[in-house]
């Protein structure tokens, strides 16, 4: 005599569904750091005339033999952004591996991480300012790069996700 059973099966998601939705919004999603194009304006004590943060920024980053108002001023290459990009790749890349393994158990959002990498990225430009980046100044005493604090303050960082570090916070 054949008996007849019946089977019931219970399907239990135990994060899985949870783990999908971050790895899919983290996919082709970005960080951009450094001088955003809605940055401010400086403007120079001595001479009052105002410049755009971004002008000056791409200024000291890349060096120029034109600068000031008769374009005679050479202001020698201080690179804080793409040496701060050689010296910590592979340590970002590191770090983002670290925490794509925290979205991975579950402890961290994709949104999160993309926060997290712009911070961390942002603080390492900041401190590559603070550093007084070689040649030291010639004409005046101080740091180079660092007297008034406006460009290391308009180091800031947006996600393609829409966060943005907030003007002026460190």
């Amino acid at each position: 005599m054949a008996s007849s059973s019946t089977i019931k099966t219970t399907s239990v998601d135990l994060g899985a569904k949870k783990f999908l939705k971050q790895v899919s919004a983290i996919r082709g999603q970005s960080v951009k750091v450094g001088i955003q194009s809605d940055s401010s304006s400086h403007k120079d004590k001595e001479t009052g005339k105002t410049s755009k943060m971004v002008i000056i920024a791409a200024t000291h980053e890349f060096g120029t033999k034109k600068a000031g108002r008769n374009k005679n001023i050479t202001v020698p290459k201080r690179s804080y952004i793409r040496s701060t990009v050689d010296e910590k790749t592979q340590t970002w890349w590191n770090k983002s591996a670290d925490l794509i393994n925290e979205i991975i158990m579950g402890n961290l959002t994709a949104k999160r991480l993309l926060v997290l990498m712009g911070l961390i990225m942002q603080t390492d430009i900041q401190l590559k300012i603070k550093s007084n980046i070689a040649p030291k100044l010639t004409s005046r005493t101080g740091t180079a790069l660092w007297d008034s604090g406006q460009l290391i303050n308009m180091i800031r960082y947006i996600t393609s996700l829409g966060d943005v570090q907030p003007k002026g916070k460190k």
